[in-house]
C-alpha cells in the first residue's frame, strides 16, 4: 500500500495490526513513515492523519502531535534522496550525543518546528519556518524563522541564534554571521563559535575562506585549514583537513582535534560508538 503526500509517495505496512510493528492500525485513518530507514529506526519519523489534520510519531513510536496540524512540511535537501526531515548527529562538548530530527508544521496560519528525536516543540506561533538550503549536499543546512519581529536560525543543537540577541545575524555560505555591540563573528551550523564578535568586519567566499578586518588589518582564514595568513587572534581554531573525506568530518562536522581525542586519530571507529 502507497500514501502520496506532497509529491512524493510513502511505503504504508501493516503487520500483526500493528503499523510498522510500532502503531496500532486502527489508531488513525493512515499513517506513513518518512525517512531513509525502511524500519523505523533513527532518521525516521511517522506522520499519522485523522479526517483532514496530521500528527507526528517519533521513531520509537512516541506521539509528539496528536492529529491537529493542517500541513507537514517536508524537507527536499538538493541532489539528494527525500529523507523528509532534516536530520542530524553529533556531538557536544566531547561527551553528549545531540540528536536532531527537525520537521516543520502549519497549524492555521502559524508554524511550528519539532525535533522529533526528543519530542521538543521548538518554536511555535511564528510568522514563517523554512528549511534553509546552504549546500547541495545538505551539509549546512539549517532552520530559518521569523517571529513577533525578530528574524533567526535554529542550529543543530537546538540553539537559536536571532535579532533578540544579537544586533544582526545572517547566514552567509553555510556560516551564520552574528553582529554584537557594532563588532562581527561567525557561528557554525552546528552551534560552534569560529570567530568571536571582536572584528570590525568578515568577509566571505566560497571554500569556507574568511577575511577577517580587525583595527585596519585583515587576516585571511580557511575554516578548514591550519593555514592563515597573520597571527591576529588569541584563539585556537578547530581544524578540518587531516580528516577530511571522512564520514565523521564532512558528514557530522568532527574537527581534526575530535576525532584526534574522541577516536584515537581513526575517523572510521565513529561507527562504534554507542
Amino acid at each position: 500500500m502507497f500514501y502520496s503526500y506532497q509529491d512524493s509517495h510513502f511505503n504504508v505496512w501493516v503487520e500483526d495490526g500493528l503499523l510498522y510493528r510500532k502503531i496500532p492500525a486502527t489508531e488513525y485513518d493512515v499513517c506513513f513513515m518518512i525517512g531513509s530507514d525502511h524500519f523505523g529506526n533513527d532518521g525516521c519519523l511517522f506522520i499519522s492523519k485523522r479526517g483532514n489534520k496530521y500528527g507526528l510519531i517519533s521513531y520509537k513510536g512516541e506521539i509528539v502531535s496528536e492529529p491537529v496540524l493542517d500541513e507537514i512540511m517536508l524537507y527536499k535537501p538538493k541532489n539528494i534522496l527525500l529523507k523528509g526531515c532534516l536530520h542530524k548527529r553529533m556531538i557536544k562538548d566531547m561527551s553528549k550525543w545531540i540528536n536532531i530530527c527537525f520537521i516543520i508544521a502549519r497549524e492555521g496560519d502559524k508554524f511550528k518546528l519539532f525535533n522529533l528525536d526528543n519530542g521538543h516543540l521548538v518554536l511555535d506561533n511564528c510568522i514563517s519556518i523554512n528549511y534553509l538550503y546552504c549546500s547541495k549536499d545538505g551539509k549546512s543546512d539549517i532552520i530559518e524563522f521569523s517571529k513577533e519581529g525578530v528574524k533567526g536560525y535554529v542550529l543543530w543543537d537546538e540553539s537559536i541564534i536571532s535579532t533578540s540577541n544579537y544586533e544582526d545575524v545572517n547566514s552567509v555560505m553555510g556560516f551564520i554571521h552574528v553582529k554584537k555591540d557594532g563588532k562581527y563573528g561567525v557561528i557554525r551550523p552546528s552551534g560552534e563559535e569560529l570567530f568571536p564578535c571582536i572584528y570590525d568586519n568578515i568577509l566571505t567566499s566560497y571554500g569556507g575562506k574568511f577575511t577577517l578586518i580587525k583595527d585596519g588589518k585583515e587576516d585571511v582564514v580557511n575554516a578548514f585549514s591550519r593555514k592563515q595568513s597573520n597571527n591576529h587572534s588569541s584563539y585556537e581554531r578547530q581544524t578540518y583537513e587531516r580528516y577530511a573525506g571522512s564520514y565523521a568530518q564532512d558528514e557530522m562536522g568532527w574537527s581534526d582535534d575530535d576525532i584526534d581525542t574522541v577516536l584515537d586519530g581513526d575517523p572510521s571507529a565513529y561507527w562504534n560508538i554507542d
